[in-house]
C-alpha cells in the first residue's frame, strides 16, 4: 500500500474491513451472474472495495448517502443490494452472520460524509454506481443481446420512469404510437450513450458537459413542483409558470445541442435524429404546462419528480 494510501486510511478510520462477493452480469444471457470476491473498506458514508487487502488503490466506492439498502437471499447467499439514482449494486456471501454484520454497519454509515480516497482510472471519476458492468459491453455492442442488455443497463426504476414520460406524451400529444416511439428511441440512445462511454470513444468528462444545462432545468422543475401550490392567484400561478417553463425549455435544448455535438461523430444520423424527436416533445412549455396542470397525471408527475430529485441529491 502506498504511503498517500496509507496516511489517507489513517485519517480516515475503517468502520469495518473484510472480503466479500460482488455479483457481476454475464456478458452471456443464458448464463448466471457471476459472483468475484473483494476486499471491501466501510468509511464513513462511503464503501469501497479493493482486489485484496494490500491494493493500494480502490477498484471502486458505492457513496452511500441516498441509497436504499435491502437483504435478500440470491441462490445460495445471503446478499446486500444497493440502490441509488436508477442503479445496484449487490454483495454478499454464503456466511449469512457475516452479511448481517456487514448490513448494519452499513445501515448505521448511510447518513455519515463520505470520504475521498484515491482510486483506480474512470472508476475514480464514475464511482461504482453504474448502469452496467464492463464485460457486457463489447460483446453486447455488436450482438444481439436486446432485451438482456436492456435490462443491465436500464433497471426497474428507469424503466417506471420511462413509462411515466410515456404516458405523459400520449397525454399531451394525444398520440399512443409517438410515446412509445419516444420510449424506445430514448432507450436506444441511453443504451448507445453508455457504450460509447464504455469503449473510451467519449471520456465521461464530455458526458458531464451534457448535465451542466440539463441539471440547471431539473433544478427549476423541483422548485415550481415544491412551490407553485403557494400561488393562490391563478392568474399568477399561470404566469409564473409560463415564464419558469419557458426557462426550462431553453436549458433541455441546449442539452440536445451539447449531447448532439458530443455524439455526432459516433452515431448515424438516424440516432441524431431520435436525439432531435426526443427533445422536440419535452423541450417544450406546453408540454411542461400540460403535465404541471392535468390532475390525472399527478401520479406520474409525482414519480418523475421523485426520480428527479434522487438524481440532483445523488449526483
Amino acid at each position: 500500500m502506498s504511503n498517500k494510501e496509507s496516511d489517507a486510511l489513517k485519517d480516515l478510520k475503517s468502520d469495518k474491513e473484510g472480503f466479500l462477493e460482488n455479483q457481476k452480469p454475464s456478458a452471456d444471457p443464458k448464463k448466471k451472474p457471476q459472483w468475484k470476491k473483494f476486499y471491501f473498506r466501510l468509511i464513513g458514508g462511503s464503501l469501497y472495495y479493493y482486489k485484496n487487502e494490500k491494493s493500494p488503490k480502490a477498484n471502486g466506492v458505492v457513496q452511500l448517502a441516498g441509497v436504499k439498502l435491502e437483504e435478500q437471499q440470491i441462490e445460495k447467499k445471503s446478499a446486500i443490494i444497493l440502490s441509488a439514482q436508477g442503479t445496484s449494486f449487490i454483495i454478499g456471501s454464503t456466511d449469512s452472520k457475516l452479511v448481517s454484520d456487514w448490513s448494519s454497519s452499513i445501515k448505521a454509515n448511510l447518513s455519515k460524509p463520505a470520504s475521498n480516497l484515491e482510486l483506480k482510472g474512470e472508476v475514480a471519476k464514475m464511482g461504482i454506481m453504474m448502469k452496467a458492468k464492463k464485460n457486457i459491453a463489447g460483446k453486447a455492442a455488436t450482438s444481439s443481446l436486446g432485451k438482456s442488455v436492456m435490462n443491465k443497463v436500464i433497471d426497474a426504476e428507469t424503466k417506471k420512469l420511462l413509462a411515466c414520460i410515456r404516458n405523459l406524451v400520449t397525454v399531451e400529444s394525444g398520440s399512443s404510437a409517438l410515446a412509445d416511439k419516444l420510449e424506445r428511441n430514448a432507450i436506444k440512445i441511453v443504451i448507445k450513450s453508455y457504450f460509447l462511454w464504455e469503449n473510451k470513444s467519449v471520456p465521461l468528462e464530455e458526458f458531464q458537459k451534457v448535465e451542466v444545462p440539463l441539471k440547471q432545468a431539473l433544478r427549476i422543475l423541483l422548485a415550481v413542483y415544491d412551490n407553485i401550490s403557494k400561488v393562490e392567484d391563478p392568474a399568477m400561478k399561470t404566469q409564473v409558470l409560463d415564464e419558469k417553463f419557458t426557462v426550462v425549455a431553453v436549458l433541455l435544448d441546449n442539452t440536445k445541442d451539447i449531447l448532439t455535438k458530443l455524439v455526432s461523430p459516433h452515431m448515424k444520423p438516424k440516432s441524431i435524429g431520435r436525439i432531435n424527436e426526443i427533445f422536440q416533445q419535452i423541450a417544450r412549455r406546453d408540454f411542461l404546462l400540460k403535465c404541471f396542470s392535468d390532475d390525472s397525471l399527478h401520479e406520474d408527475v409525482s414519480y418523475t419528480v421523485d426520480f428527479i430529485r434522487s438524481y440532483i441529491r445523488n449526483s
